[in-house]
């Protein structure tokens, strides 16, 4: 059983996932269509061939019924002889009857599954790409409104509504022409050669003895066949229902397995150029980062923050744009933007969470790392060695580290000297606000 690869939840958040998959499954119809072609091609050099084959067979019977005429005066021999002619006759009208079948199984059907089915995705896979394209501009045109005109703001939402909705129709339709086609194929390519070589059968009958062992296989083949066409009809019914799921697609993703992101969808990031341009990009937030990526052409990610320990989030209201908030580190800023309030709300929080529980794990760590010293120092005097060797190496390894990160903290311009009083020489830091201070006594 063929499992379906395209998610129809995927394919209508348009994800990098789902582009990916579907470029495999667009490269799979054309790798198909270019090997039936193929065989459309040497099937009809067979066919040529054969034809070529029985008219000089026919003409080799008629110089044979010549040949019978010399033995005239001979009965046996031209009873003989006429029975084996006309039994060579026979097997030239065989011939002729498998080369018609070939021409009308493996020709027909084959280049009727070409013009219409594969031909059918194709169409459907033009109206995807341009509803694409429309559904992009309007994204864009739509980041581009300044809430400053409400009416403009209220026109390109509907548009966009209308446009995302069409989208989602439209994307369906093409990745469920590809699962028929997918789930079609086995069954239109058996059953062509099925038919095909029940044709072979018949033309070999004097083999009946050996194609009666495969009488069992065609049968089962033949119960396969069937139930692939109900299978069929029950997946294009189930698939005509995944419509319902255009208006209750999730933009954003949130996820709590291990490994994997805890939240993750498009945003628009400005770019920090001259030219400050908008660009939309898929985001994840994991392990401590926030990293992007395009959605199709490239697999590699970017890595917008790799700690989030030194970051907070602020929301900004105070641009034309709608929906933006800002990334903020010690040693850069990132200006990104959503596409709706909902997407806004979630991404701040998530970024919130994000980095209160970088904070929290850190801390952990420490409070950890401080209870297993207390520990070391109170264990039997039998293991004096082992805690001789081992305490000094935990403890250095904890001060180099924070000396690494002090060191880091302070490369920052403005961070040798105390962010309240200017003090040079500050031996504190905020890890969240990526400052340092002095504390007076």
């Amino acid at each position: 059983m063929v499992i379906n690869k395209i998610e129809p939840q995927e394919c209508l958040r348009d994800s990098p996932k789902f582009r990916s998959v579907l470029e495999e499954e667009e490269t799979s119809i054309d790798q198909l269509e270019g090997k039936l072609e193929k065989i459309l091609k040497v099937c009809g050099s067979m066919i040529d061939a054969g034809k070529t084959y029985v008219g000089q067979q026919s003409l080799f019977a008629n110089s044979l019924w010549d040949l019978s005429t010399h033995f005239r005066e001979d009965p046996m021999v031209l009873s003989s002889l006429n029975k084996l002619i006309h039994s060579l006759q026979e097997m030239n009208k065989f011939h002729t009857i498998l080369l018609d079948q070939a021409s009308r199984t493996i020709l027909k059907n084959i280049t009727s599954f070409i013009k219409n089915d594969i031909k059918q995705v194709r169409d459907y896979k033009q109206h995807f790409e341009k509803i694409s394209t429309e559904y992009d501009t309007i994204l864009i045109r739509n980041s581009h409104t300044p809430k400053s005109k409400p009416q403009e703001v209220e026109e390109v939402q509907n548009i966009l509504v209308a446009v995302r909705s069409c989208f989602g129709h439209q994307t369906l339709d093409y990745v469920n022409s590809i699962s028929v086609l997918q789930m079609k194929k086995r069954y239109e390519i058996l059953s062509t050669l099925l038919s095909y070589m029940h044709a072979c059968t018949t033309y070999y009958h004097q083999g009946s003895d050996l194609c009666a062992d495969l009488e069992p296989f065609f049968k089962t083949l033949a119960d396969e066949i069937a139930t692939m066409r109900d299978e069929t009809y029950k997946l294009q019914k189930d698939l005509e229902n995944t419509h319902a799921s255009v208006s209750n697609i999730e933009l954003v993703t949130r996820k709590n397995e291990k490994n994997s992101p805890t939240m993750e969808g498009y945003l628009f990031k400005r770019t920090s150029n001259a030219f400050k341009t908008w660009n939309r990009r898929w985001f994840y937030l994991y392990d401590n980062k926030l990293v992007y990526r395009k959605r199709s052409g490239e697999e590699q990610e970017t890595v917008m923050e790799d700690d989030l320990r030194l970051c907070t989030v602020k929301p900004v209201s105070d641009g034309e744009r709608r929906f933006c908030f800002e990334v903020l580190s010690p040693a850069k800023s990132h200006m990104l933007q959503a596409d709706s309030k909902e997407m806004y709300d979630a991404w701040i929080t998530a970024l919130q969470k994000g980095i209160g529980a970088a904070i929290q794990r850190v801390q952990s760590c420490d409070l950890d790392n401080h209870k297993n010293n207390v520990g070391n120092l109170h264990r039997h005097s039998n293991k004096e060695t082992r805690r001789s060797q081992n305490g000094p190496l935990s403890k250095d390894t904890s001060k180099m580290k924070k000396i690494k990160m002090w060191e880091q903290l302070l490369k920052i311009p403005g961070n040798n000297f105390c962010c309240d009083c200017g003090s040079p020489n500050p031996r504190w830091a905020s890890i969240n606000l990526g400052i340092t201070l002095c504390i007076g006594t």
